[in-house]
């Protein structure tokens, strides 16, 4: 750093530097530059040697310009952009982000949690939750939810979005993206149908490195073509942040999965930067609107005001509309009664494994509905 600069933590592992006095985005090269060479070394802890990288992204102000959040905002989207094509585009880095949680004795770096995740992948002792997704104007089950789960035999169970992140730096997430495909479609198959309704959709969720993988498209269509699935009975689930990051190759992979026949849905909306372009420009089928606003819908009539136009919305654009997180009676009667299509939450059921729901779908014979509360 320069003596006029200034450094500040953002969270987690986000830092923000702040350069001042620049007369151009390009005087900020050398800083990069030093910043990746400081990470050149291992750094040395008390029982290992841990080799990290580190992704920067810039935004420039201009010379004279207000700091802004915008700014802040627009240089946390580029570092992102950063490490999704290296990691897209790019071989795995030596070593991996070393695990900031407690670690139990006998139990190694990262690396070493990398390795355990590729010999549970290999042998078959991941396994997944489902929550259901439920129609709101009668409690008919329309879907279902995977949800990773790996019980490490030393950690305990690892949260889902650590099983992404590590799959993602080992250049496990193709393989495990298509084992969570294959297996929910053989669990779907085992479970009690309805044949009135047809099989119950499957939304899988779709991580970064995922979407921005060319092959994506062929490795489901291989999938589904090897277990006989019905390709419009998948949903891919997407966020917001993975069409900011790279939203052309983005679009280029929504638009073949679409050409399969598979339906796309937009997770977490609303607490992206631009929804409603992202709504405009790419081929969204669903949309997913995020807990955070459901939570308030009945205590704060801005909230129920902002689900409310995005269910308008959503159907004017002729998509389905899902709220995520219900969790009481008052909250699934005002998204019935603002023409919701569907939710998923709590008060429905918690994710259960597979031989759970299929008990809870062979309870409810010739309709498969979820009890109320």
């Amino acid at each position: 750093m320069r003596s006029g600069d200034t450094l500040a933590r953002l969270s987690g592992d986000e830092f923000l530097f702040l350069c001042e006095d620049l007369s151009a985005s390009g005087d900020v090269d050398s800083l990069v530059s030093r910043i990746h060479e400081a990470f050149e070394l291992p750094f040395t802890l008390a029982h290992a040697d841990i080799s990290i990288t580190a992704s920067v992204g810039v935004a420039y102000a201009g010379p004279g310009e207000q700091i802004t959040p915008e700014l802040i905002r627009d240089a946390d989207s580029a570092t992102y952009a950063a490490k999704r094509y290296r990691k897209a585009m790019g071989p795995a880095p030596v070593g991996v982000e070393p695990d900031v949680t407690p670690v139990p004795r006998g139990v190694g770096a990262s690396e070493e949690l990398t390795n355990d995740l590729r010999n549970a992948l290999s042998e078959q002792t991941l396994h997944l939750a489902y929550e259901p997704i439920v129609r709101t104007a009668d409690g008919r089950v329309n879907g279902m939810e995977p949800l990773l789960r790996w019980d490490h035999p030393l950690r305990g169970p690892v949260p889902e979005p650590k099983i992404v992140a590590i799959a993602e730096h080992a250049g496990l997430i193709d393989a495990l993206g298509e084992w969570i495909i294959r297996r929910s479609c053989q669990d779907r198959a085992a479970w009690p149908q309805d044949d009135s309704s047809g099989p119950l959709d499957l939304s899988v969720n779709l991580s970064a490195v995922q979407l921005l993988h060319p092959g994506l498209a062929g490795t489901v269509q291989e999938a589904l073509e090897d277990l006989g699935v019905d390709p419009t009975t998948i949903v891919c689930e997407i966020t917001e942040s993975i069409l900011i990051q790279d939203g052309s190759r983005a679009l280029v992979v929504l638009e073949s999965l679409k050409k399969l026949g598979l339906r796309i849905a937009l997770d977490d909306f609303g607490t992206g930067y631009s929804s409603f372009s992202h709504l405009h420009r790419f081929p969204i089928d669903i949309v997913k609107i995020d807990r955070s606003f459901v939570a308030r819908i009945t205590l704060d009539d801005r909230a129920a005001a902002i689900v409310g136009a995005v269910i308008d919305l959503g159907h004017k654009l002729g998509m389905g509309v899902v709220a995520e997180g219900a969790q009481t009676q008052r909250q699934v009667t005002r998204l019935e009664e603002m023409g919701c299509d569907y939710a998923q939450g709590y008060f429905f059921a918690r994710p259960m494994s597979a031989t759970d729901i299929g008990k809870l779908l062979g309870a409810q014979p010739g309709a498969t509905t979820l009890p109320t509360r």
